[in-house]
């Protein structure tokens, strides 16, 4: 066989592979659609509600949801490099060529499905967030005004956490597909409805509070919070210094009246408020661990020592929140002064609601957050790439 021969087979090989994935990509996508709309109708026709004469409705329910959680992996799967995918995916990962650069697959991907005819994957996602934003809400309204029995409260709890689970693998797929992808990013950043959506999800006010805050489960607060400010990190990192980013730093939300830079800074705030408590508190409880091991009281030592364990965990969740947060604020300030003159937002104004009105203490959030992640070893953190553009910009600012 001369070398003409095998090139042709390896290249055929390379486009069957690829055609078969595009495959895998559109059949998927639009069974995802079909359950979004079946979904919907069973709201639609049954009201639903947590009643025990409804349970059959709640199964399907379940059963159209965990169908539905399953295809959005199945995406994410074959839009993400084949070295991050989960071991249970070693079929659909034998799909790919062997003789392609999987971060190449990974992004043809992913181009592939921003570049489907009439907007169908933006679309898709727009309407699923929609979609699950209003059943999330939904969901948590009745249960605060009924009083249902322990059985009904639990299967409540159980749809509840079966919707927040599918949401959960919807900002996984759009971390995904945004993960050093400039061209997907830009397709993001230029649609606005789909901005809006994003940036009203993280809106904290009395009279409008975001699905995320209202959510009593701490643990899926968190996972949703930190997964939504990673692909709005993800945005300003790939598109960095391009104009496109202002329609992102321009965003006001009306119904508010917040801009972008508002939402996110009212965030930082919550947490950074938090961080500083938890700070003080470490210190207390040492003194009083010190009291109880002097006192030789085994069981005053291990309840202080669990307390702190939990404490300790919670502290660190809300400092890896104010620190993305607070370097979402850095880009957005960085690229309104280098990409549009300083017009938009007013640097002193952004001081006044930080403690001590300055910027030394998001600094000191932001590095502290870094060193952790070098400590623990993690790869990948994308913002990591101007971290210190940025960190200089918000010096400077102090001066």
């Amino acid at each position: 066989m001369n070398q003409n021969m095998k090139k042709n087979i390896v290249q055929n090989n390379f486009y069957k592979n690829e055609l078969r994935e595009k495959f895998i990509i559109d059949k998927i996508l639009i069974r995802s659609r079909l359950l979004i709309k079946s979904l919907k109708d069973l709201n639609e026709k049954y009201e639903f509600q947590f009643k025990q004469n409804e349970q059959y409705n709640s199964i399907k329910c379940f059963f159209l949801l965990n169908k539905l959680k399953s295809c959005i992996n199945l995406i994410e799967t074959l839009t993400q490099p084949a070295t991050h995918s989960n071991s249970g995916t070693k079929n659909l990962k034998a799909i790919k060529c062997k003789d392609s650069d999987p971060l190449e697959s990974n992004e043809r991907n992913q181009n592939y499905l921003m570049d489907l005819k009439n907007r169908f994957t933006l679309d898709f996602i727009k309407d699923s967030l929609n979609f699950f934003k209003n059943q999330i809400n939904q969901i948590l309204d009745e249960s605060n005004k009924m009083k249902s029995n322990s059985e009904n409260k639990e299967f409540e709890f159980k749809i509840l956490n079966c919707y927040v689970n599918v949401l959960k693998e919807y900002f996984l797929l759009l971390i995904s597909i945004t993960q050093n992808n400039e061209y997907v990013s830009r397709k993001f950043l230029s649609d606005k409805e789909l901005i809006n959506i994003l940036l009203t999800l993280l809106i904290n006010e009395p009279k409008s509070q975001s699905i995320l805050f209202k959510l009593v489960n701490e643990n899926d607060q968190f996972d949703l919070l930190i997964m939504l400010l990673g692909v709005l990190l993800n945005l300003f990192v790939n598109c960095f210094n391009d104009k496109i980013l202002l329609n992102l730093t321009k965003y006001k939300n009306k119904e508010v009246n917040l801009t972008a830079l508002d939402i996110v800074l009212k965030l930082y705030q919550m947490k950074e408020k938090l961080v500083r408590i938890a700070e003080n508190d470490q210190e207390n409880e040492f003194n009083q661990l010190n009291e109880h091991i002097e006192s030789q009281n085994i069981e005053n030592i291990n309840v202080a020592i669990m307390n702190s364990i939990h404490k300790a965990g919670k502290h660190m969740e809300d400092h890896i929140i104010a620190a993305h947060s607070g370097l979402i604020i850095g880009y957005m300030l960085f690229i309104d002064d280098s990409l549009n003159s300083g017009q938009f937002f007013k640097i002193d104004s952004v001081q006044m609601k930080l403690k001590n009105k300055a910027f030394k203490s998001m600094i000191q959030i932001i590095r502290k957050f870094i060193v952790f992640m070098k400590m623990m070893k993690v790869s990948g953190f994308s913002a990591e790439k101007y971290l210190e553009m940025v960190l200089e910009f918000l010096d400077r600012l102090e001066n």
